[in-house]
């Protein structure tokens, strides 16, 4: 599909973003939350940094999946 995609696993989401977009690669982010975190702070905004846990080639594009960093 890609020739050369780097592997972004562990980046903060905001630098791979920046290389995929820097290198003219589709991608879409997929969020995932622990379900005790995300029961109890369904309305709170968070301002903790998030990584890639996991990339998939999917189709023409680049699936991210990301959470925040634990506190």
């Amino acid at each position: 599909m890609f020739e050369k995609i780097p592997d972004l696993t562990s980046y903060r989401i905001d630098e791979a973003e920046k290389i995929l977009k820097e290198n003219g690669i589709n991608f879409t982010l997929k969020k995932t939350t622990p379900i005790l975190r995300e029961k109890h702070k369904q309305n709170e905004v968070s301002t903790r940094q998030c990584r890639v846990l996991k990339q998939i080639e999917h189709e023409n594009m680049v699936v991210l999946i990301f959470a925040e960093e634990a506190s």
